[in-house]
């Protein structure tokens, strides 16, 4: 199998395996991997990874971008978009980081959300990638409908 170049954009840091979704998006790193296939990734943290979080995503990837989110962001919740895609547009961000990227050729990139698909969107058009494979994990509107039934009026869960 030809060796390939992938980007990775995902909506959570996948490390610690604290949850289903850390854990899928850890092993989809790994299988990559050990398939011999150069995977860097761009994933979304409240707060900067420790060294031992870093460590392990390390011998899997070859580049690894934190894009800062800010905790319940009020502006973002009248934003004519769902919180969780709102909350993920960090584009001066990601504008920074696209000159340390641009120097690869990447074959593909995997968006690990639809919460990440504008972003890996933006970055599909300024790196000029050719294609692009959304990951979806979970029936989001199902589950949203369910969450906003149980949850208070005011409250925005934390992913």
């Amino acid at each position: 199998m030809e060796q390939k170049t992938i980007l990775v954009v995902s909506q959570i840091y996948p490390y610690p395996l604290h949850n289903g979704g850390c854990v899928d998006i850890f092993n989809r790193l790994k299988a990559l991997k050990n398939l011999g296939h150069s995977v860097s990734l761009i994933a979304y943290v409240f707060s900067e990874p420790t060294e031992e979080e870093f460590s392990p995503l390390r011998e899997l990837c070859k580049e690894i971008f934190v894009v800062p989110m800010r905790r319940k962001n009020i502006l973002k919740m009248f934003s004519c978009k769902p919180y969780f895609i709102a909350n993920r547009e960090n584009f001066p961000f990601l504008s920074n980081v696209l000159p340390k990227l641009v120097k690869r050729s990447f074959d593909y990139i995997i968006s690990e959300s639809h919460n990440v698909l504008t972003a890996s969107l933006f970055i599909k058009q300024k790196l000029n990638i050719p294609s692009l494979a959304l990951r979806v994990h979970n029936n989001e509107p199902c589950f949203m409908k369910s969450l906003a039934k149980t949850s208070p009026f005011f409250s925005i869960p934390h992913l």
